[in-house]
C-alpha cells in the first residue's frame, strides 16, 4: 500500500489541544534543523510513497516566520521533483504559506473554527477539517460538525480520527457511530494506526513512538535516550495505582489529593478489576481523615462509580 512520508517537526507549539500527543506521552521530538532536508529526497525516491506530508511534535506552522530557510528549501525540494505536498496544522490565520501545499488538513478542536478555514484564502490546495475525537464527543456533536461541515463551499474533505493515549493506543469513543457515518461517505473516519513512514531529521521510523527519546543533560553531553512505555491497562499498572490509594486513605497529608488528582484522568483507561477495586477500597475505609480529606475521596468515589455505572460492572 503507499503511504506518505510523514516529516515530523518540531518548531515549538502552543500546546492548547485537549488530545496532545505530545503532553499525553511525553515525547520528546528533537529540534528540526533545516540540514535534515538534505536526505529528504533519497529517502523518498527509495521508498514506494505517494508524497510527502508535514506535520509535528508541536504544530509545523508555530512561529513560522523563524522558519522560512526550512520551508523555503523543502518546497524547493517538491516543486523541482514533482511530489505531493501536504500540511497537517491548526493554525488558521494569514500569512502563511498554505498555497505551497496540495492538501492541508487543518485539526480543529471547535466548530467556530470551521467557517473561520472556510473563508480562509489557502490557495489551490484543497482543505481538510479533522476532529480528533476525545471523551466529551457525543453523536450529537459529531452531527452538528457535519451540518456545519456540508454549508462550507470551499471544505472539501471531513475527518474524524481516535485519539491516542498515554500508552500509544488508540481510544475509540462513538467508534461505531463513526464508523457506520464513514460507511455512509458521510466523513471519512481514522481509526488510528501508524500508516506512514515518519521522517524526523533525517532518520526515519514506521511508528511514531520509536521516536520516544528525552535528553539526558548530564557531564557527558546530551545523550538520548529511550523511555520505557507503561501499559495503562494492565493489571500491574493497576496495582501499583491501588496500592498509592491504600497508603492514602485516612492519612492527614497532601497524599490523598495528589494520588486522587493522579489517577482520575486514568479511570476510562484501567481494567475493569482495578476500578472495581478502587470503588471496594474508598467504600469500606472506616476512616477518611480530616474534613478536607472526606471531600477529597468523596469526590474521587463520585468518578470511580460513574466509570463503573458506564461499563456496567456494577
Amino acid at each position: 500500500m503507499e503511504k506518505m512520508l510523514s516529516i515530523i517537526t518540531n518548531f515549538g507549539c502552543h500546546y492548547t489541544c485537549s488530545y496532545c500527543v505530545v503532553k499525553k506521552t511525553g515525547i520528546h521530538i528533537p529540534e528540526t534543523t533545516t540540514e535534515s532536508l538534505d536526505l529528504l529526497l533519497d529517502i523518498y525516491q527509495n521508498g514506494d510513497y505517494k508524497g510527502i506530508s508535514v506535520s509535528g511534535g508541536g504544530d509545523p506552522m508555530h512561529e513560522y516566520e523563524k522558519h522560512t530557510d526550512y520551508y523555503n528549501k523543502l518546497f524547493s525540494i517538491c516543486s523541482e521533483n514533482h511530489i505531493p505536498l501536504e500540511l497537517h496544522t491548526s493554525y488558521i490565520r494569514d500569512g502563511l504559506p498554505y498555497s505551497h501545499f496540495n492538501l492541508i488538513a487543518f485539526h480543529l478542536t471547535n466548530t467556530e473554527d470551521i467557517l473561520k478555514v472556510n473563508a480562509l484564502n489557502c490557495g489551490s490546495a484543497t482543505k481538510r477539517i479533522v476532529f480528533v475525537v476525545d471523551k466529551n464527543f457525543t453523536e450529537q456533536k459529531i452531527d452538528d460538525i457535519y451540518d456545519i461541515y456540508l454549508c462550507c463551499y470551499d471544505i472539501l474533505q471531513l475527518s474524524f480520527r481516535q485519539m491516542i493515549l498515554p500508552d500509544y493506543s488508540a481510544a475509540y469513543y462513538c467508534h461505531n457511530y463513526l464508523k457506520e457515518g464513514h460507511k455512509l461517505e458521510k466523513w471519512h473516519y481514522i481509526e488510528q494506526c501508524d500508516y506512514n513512514t515518519y521522517f524526523v531529521n533525517g532518520k526515519t521510523a514506521d511508528r511514531y513512538e520509536d521516536f520516544r527519546i528525552v535528553k539526558d543533560n548530564s557531564d557527558k553531553g546530551d545523550v538520548q535516550t529511550v523511555l520505557p512505555v507503561i501499559d495503562i491497562e494492565s493489571n500491574d499498572f493497576g496495582c501499583i495505582l491501588t496500592a498509592a490509594v491504600r497508603y492514602s486513605l485516612g492519612r492527614k497529608t497532601y497524599m490523598p489529593s495528589l494520588v486522587t488528582s493522579f489517577i482520575s484522568p486514568f479511570l476510562p483507561y484501567l481494567s475493569d478489576n482495578t476500578v472495581q477495586n478502587l470503588q471496594k477500597d474508598i467504600s469500606e475505609c472506616g476512616s477518611y481523615g480530616d474534613d478536607c480529606d472526606i471531600q477529597t475521596w468523596k469526590e474521587f468515589l463520585t468518578d470511580i462509580m460513574a466509570e463503573v455505572r458506564k461499563r456496567g460492572i456494577m
